[in-house]
């Protein structure tokens, strides 16, 4: 990036005297207009730079720009900062790849990182001091030069303390440490180190009495075993042991191993990992690869020699620890399809490692599980009592707190009960290790382990996986909360729209996923989880890392101080006054503030200049529920108070510029103030139906996403406002009389008016096409569904598609709705034709639920004909109206019904409607309503439907739901 402003000489000129020409034409709306230009400009020309300093380098741009006139020797030092800022991202990424290999170097890297923060704060504020006494001297100008001269003399003081505090820290670094060329060989070192410690657990014990493999080794090998057709059977079969680490993966696949070797012509365990590929092939063959000659080998060479020694060969390999897709394609290009009937086994923490495989091969995923209660106790009683006897009953109770920390973990089993072998084996002690878990020295070694995956991370990475070290144990992270935190905090780098971010921010979540980094909940049809947790292990491991970071501090009590000087990220979890008063010490220094319950007491907003981030979802507070003084967060980007008891937002809220995402749902605020219109930058407003919102709506064009808006409760006006919303990509409407919540009722035959501006409006945001979400729920028997699907109106491309209200049959005009991947409709009744019409949107089709009011009088059959991408299916009714034939679905995984047994079984005689011929299906959910239903009614049904999936070997979910006729009357007596 360029770190001067050679080139821009003209443009700063010519803007600088027009300031001097017409300073009253400036005012804080065109600053903060012309200050976005300039960023966005800078943060294109930055895109090599990553994480902090990128929207760093853009502030120093907007600072050298046209909108500041900056004293001569205050250019000199501003441009001073942006070059060694530059330089400091540099040396960052460098840094942030090297494993822990020197007590200095982190220190350094932690110090750069604390300097860069406070340039960024020093250049936050003195902006906002020069832009706010233009304000005032808009409407003082008589002291206008006077007031500007003596705000710019004090930058120049700022700015020249932080170039000072530059200089003498880089002229520290050059005393410690000089980072050259040799740099990456360090690094490749310390790697090696790491991984190198895990090796053993290829070669254990075979005495040693494991705990809870028997059935894991007895399930691979009848994979690797089992005979099939003749094609398959004589293909190389790879089975991909998946699983977080610490589970025994290794050591599961090493007892496989020595269990089948000696039914292969040639068998070989290879330690994968981090290592360049040539090292590995030297493993596979190293008979015939000396090492001496391996270096004058190309790659090419070496993957030859490889291939023909196994070639004539029925071979068994073992590749433990594969950590990437790549190095798995290279390792598969290696093996020869002999046709001999080979085998591979892979450990993987990557779950896309695991379900790649070549389409020559066969394969099969084994997922590892966590030991349950019985054999963690067994495993841990038998390494502390030396595997004689079980756990004392003095200890018993600590012991099952302690394995309750472990979650069924070998690697903490073994770690911790190696631990408590060496000490008194007293309640005391034992107490004390409990309270220590996460800190004590003697636990490195499982740190070690799972420290492995944070050190292959990427920069901006790394800070999204530290950051849930905001979250306390055993929390329930939502997906959308957590990305839109990591965007505001700015931990998402390189994209300029927040849609991008967005969709960055999901492949992030994704991809902690995918290294068994963080646990799913609810995966979706898309295969995102909705939200998350974190193993209580993996936090320790996290929180201590940021600890050390310096990153985010986290108060569960008193006993949590002294903490740092500064801190910059802040979690409470407590409600002591000594904690509260830790976050009054930082407000000048904190970025970002988290609160979960207990805490109820607000912070005092003035002087939080630097906060992005205040999250204090769920928190109940004790007072100030007015939330005072929030135009005092001035860089505040993310607000976020969902489920508190906040009664209001203060009418100064449209002063807080950068607030980008506001959610006020499910708490007591019932209207939102007319300033809110003032907030240019809010992509994201999240209210509760039933809130009032500001007629002017319109003005808020940078927004994105709005709901769930109750329109009865709202003005004429507003519904026709939000046709101006023209860059709006996620919309949720309610016109239902249930959300006026005792406000003044609207006349009913208003109902028709709303509906017409409402329709008016989204006629508008469809012409725009950037709509691409919309749920819409409205009185029953309202024809607005209809009017907005006619032929002749311009369908948008929606994506997402919710009709809440019930309607009396699908319109046809959706047939056009080609890109829509989320459909969810509510029907009077549907009959083939309504079936049809949706069938037809099956190109796209992910997701489909059908609420049916009526039961057909014969089933609808869905054959082989559309739903061909169809990933999730519900279906309620209180008749199983629906029959599938062979073919139906065929991509089809997860089938949740709600349906009745009384109806079902009279109707149509039974329940097989065809489940067994959905072959993909990977989850069945029930709901029977039992209610006037026999019990031999429901028996049937539920022995139907589990013989129905049967061949899919899962296990269906059935829930009963009423009371049956036998537990009203009781039970039936025969004769």
């Amino acid at each position: 990036m360029p770190t001067n402003s050679e080139n821009k000489a003209e443009p700063q000129v010519h803007y600088s005297e027009y300031e001097h020409e017409h300073p009253h034409k400036l005012c804080s709306s065109a600053l903060l207009s012309r200050q976005t230009d300039l960023i966005k400009m800078a943060e294109v020309l930055a895109s090599g730079a990553t994480g902090l300093i990128t929207s760093l380098l853009g502030k120093l741009a907007s600072l050298l720009g046209d909108e500041y006139t900056l004293l001569r020797e205050v250019r000199g030092d501003v441009e001073f900062l942006q070059a060694e800022l530059s330089g400091m991202d540099d040396l960052l990424v460098r840094l942030v790849e090297m494993e822990k290999n020197g007590h200095g170097t982190k220190k350094w890297r932690v110090k750069l990182r604390e300097l860069a923060y406070e340039v960024e704060d020093g250049i936050d504020s003195f902006t906002h001091r020069l832009g706010s006494a233009r304000d005032r001297a808009g409407f003082v100008r008589g002291f206008m030069k006077q007031l500007n001269l003596m705000v710019r003399h004090q930058v120049a003081r700022q700015i020249q303390e932080l170039r000072d505090q530059i200089e003498v820290e880089c002229a520290r670094q050059m005393r410690y440490t000089q980072l050259g060329g040799g740099g990456s060989s360090s690094i490749d070192a310390a790697v090696a180190d790491q991984i190198d410690c895990r090796v053993k657990a290829l070669y254990v014990d075979p005495d040693h009495q494991l705990v809870g493999m028997d059935g894991p080794v007895a399930s691979i090998v009848e994979l690797l075993t089992m005979e099939e057709d003749e094609s398959s059977a004589r293909q190389l079969r790879i089975v991909s042991i998946f699983g977080p680490g610490g589970l025994g993966k290794t050591t599961l696949a090493n007892q496989v191993h020595r269990k089948i070797k000696g039914q292969f012509d040639y068998a070989a365990l290879v330690s994968v990992s981090q290592r360049p590929i040539r090292d590995i092939l030297t493993k596979i063959a190293p008979s015939v690869i000396p090492t001496d000659s391996s270096s004058s080998l190309d790659t090419c060479q070496l993957i030859e020699i490889v291939k023909d020694f196994l070639q004539d060969k029925r071979y068994l390999i073992v590749f433990d620890d594969i950590w990437s897709t790549k190095m798995w394609e290279n390792l598969m290009s290696v093996l020869p399809r002999n046709n001999k009937k080979s085998r591979v086994i892979t450990t993987t923490r990557m779950s896309n490692v695991a379900s790649s495989r070549s389409p020559r091969s066969n394969g099969h995923i084994y997922g590892m599980e966590s030991l349950n209660d019985a054999d963690s106790k067994e495993l841990f009683s038998k390494i502390i009592f030396d595997h004689k006897g079980k756990c004392p009953k003095a200890l018993d109770e600590i012991a099952d707190e302690i394995l309750k920390k472990c979650g069924g973990i070998p690697l903490a089993i073994i770690t911790l009960a190696s631990l408590l072998a060496k000490k008194p084996k007293t309640r005391k002690e034992w107490k004390r290790v409990k309270s220590s878990i996460g800190n004590a020295c003697e636990l490195e070694g499982m740190r070690q382990t799972l420290s492995l995956s944070f050190y292959d991370l990427s920069y901006d990475l790394r800070n999204c996986f530290l950051s849930f070290s905001s979250f306390p144990e055993d929390y329930e992270i939502d997906r959308e909360r957590l990305v839109l935190r990591w965007i505001a905090e700015g931990f998402i780098s390189g994209k300029e729209q927040q849609e991008l971010m967005e969709e960055e921010g999901n492949n992030y979540f994704n991809e902690l996923v995918n290294r068994s980094l963080i646990q799913p909940i609810d995966i979706q049809y898309n295969g995102s989880a909705r939200a998350c947790r974190v193993h209580d292990l993996m936090l320790e491991l996290i929180v201590s890392l940021s600890k050390e970071e310096n990153f985010i501090t986290t108060l569960n009590g008193p006993e949590c101080l002294p903490m740092p000087s500064k801190i910059r990220w802040l979690s409470l979890h407590s409600n002591e006054n000594e904690v509260m008063q830790v976050v009054t010490n930082n407000r000048r220094h904190v970025r970002s503030v988290s609160f979960f319950p207990p805490v109820a007491q607000l912070p005092p907003f003035v002087e939080f200049q630097a906060m992005r981030v205040f999250d204090v979802k769920g928190c109940q507070f004790g007072e100030h529920k007015k939330m005072k003084n929030m135009e005092s967060l001035i860089q505040l980007k993310y607000l976020n108070l969902a489920y508190t008891n906040v009664t209001e937002l203060p009418k100064e809220i449209g002063e807080v510029h950068f607030l980008e995402t506001l959610d006020v749902r499910n708490c007591q605020i019932q209207s939102l103030p007319p300033s809110l219109c003032q907030l240019q930058k809010l992509v994201r407003l999240f209210v509760s139906l039933g809130v009032t919102l500001p007629d002017k709506i319109g003005k808020m064009q940078a927004l994105e996403e709005l709901s769930h808006v109750a329109i009865l409760c709202n003005s004429l006006n507003f519904v026709k406002a939000l046709g101006e919303l023209t860059k709006l990509r996620v919309f949720r409407v309610d016109c239902r009389y249930s959300w006026l919540n005792g406000k003044k009722q609207a006349p009913r035959q208003s109902v028709s008016t709303y509906e017409d501006v409402l329709l008016s409006s989204l006629q508008n945001l469809f012409k725009k096409k950037n709509l691409r979400s919309l749920e819409i729920d409205l009185t029953n028997g309202s024809s607005l569904v209809f009017s907005l699907m006619n032929p002749y109106c311009p369908l948008p491309q929606l994506e997402e598609l919710v009709i809440s209200n019930s309607i009396s049959r699908v319109p046809r005009s959706m047939r056009s709705l080609k890109d829509v991947i989320h459909l969810e409709i509510k029907l009077d009744r549907m009959e083939e034709e309504d079936l049809h019409i949706i069938r037809d949107m099956s190109d796209s089709l992910l997701f489909l639920k059908i609420h049916l009011e009526i039961t057909p009088e014969e089933r609808l059959i869905i054959d082989s004909e559309g739903f061909e991408c169809l990933k999730q299916f519900e279906f309620c009714c209180v008749g199983m109206g629906l029959k599938f034939v062979q073919g139906a679905m065929p991509d089809l995984e997860k089938l949740d019904l709600d349906i009745g047994v009384r109806k079902t079984m009279s109707k149509y005689g039974g329940f097989d409607f065809g489940i067994k011929n959905l072959e993909a299906l990977k989850h069945v959910g029930v709901k029977l309503d039992c209610q006037y239903a026999e019990n031999r009614e429901i028996q049937s049904a539920e022995a139907t439907i589990r013989s129905g999936v049967l061949p899919r070997r899962i296990m269906p979910q059935i829930q009963r739901i009423g009371n049956s006729l036998d537990s009203i009357l009781g039970p039936t007596v025969k004769v």
